[in-house]
């Protein structure tokens, strides 16, 4: 260690700590804006379609970071034919909205005190949930207020691995994932 004056060893201990104070501080807001970064980043590099990157990040960024528990998390249910209703039949898309509509989810249920939950909304969406024996809210059926554009390319992967079930590996991995939540 360099020896110098008490002013200079001060000095260099002050930098330590406001580089660590600063790191904390960004570190902080990217964690606090974590769904806003996600979604950006999928809407400019949303990657293969068959990837549905979206809904697998919508369902593992709910995890990442919340309580210890579950409860009070929103989710996407593993199941090809609740998503199609979800992400094919509606006014909502897997690119546009997976992410912010779980985001909104989450801060809903987790800002309300009755029991059960049964419907939210929040941030331009409304809908029905069941909750999980864990304490996970699944969404049952969603709608977005003032409409929306779905989301062509990600709901006919979508209905592929409806149809294919269990057969392709793809759409096995994927579900696989999905069910982390």
């Amino acid at each position: 260690k360099p020896q110098g004056s008490p002013s200079e060893t001060a000095a260099m201990d002050g930098g330590t700590t406001s580089l660590l104070i600063a790191v904390a501080v960004l570190s902080a807001v990217a964690f606090h804006f974590r769904l806003d970064v996600a979604q950006h980043v999928v809407q400019a590099f949303p990657g293969e379609e068959q990837a549905l990157r979206a809904l697998v990040w919508a369902n593992r960024l709910q995890r990442f970071g919340g309580a210890s528990g579950t409860q009070g998390t929103c989710c996407y249910a593993a199941d090809w034919k609740k998503l199609s209703t979800l992400f094919c039949d509606g006014d909502v898309g897997v690119i546009p909205d997976a992410i912010p509509l779980l985001g909104h989810c989450t801060a809903y249920v987790r800002g309300r005190a009755e029991f059960p939950i049964r419907q939210f909304e929040r941030g331009g969406y409304s809908g029905n949930l069941t909750q999980r024996n864990d304490g996970i809210y699944l969404i049952k059926e969603v709608s977005k207020d003032g409409g929306g554009k779905g989301d062509a390319a990600s709901c006919k992967t979508i209905k592929k691995c409806s149809k294919a079930k269990s057969s392709d590996p793809h759409c096995r991995e994927l579900r696989q994932t999905l069910q982390q939540c």
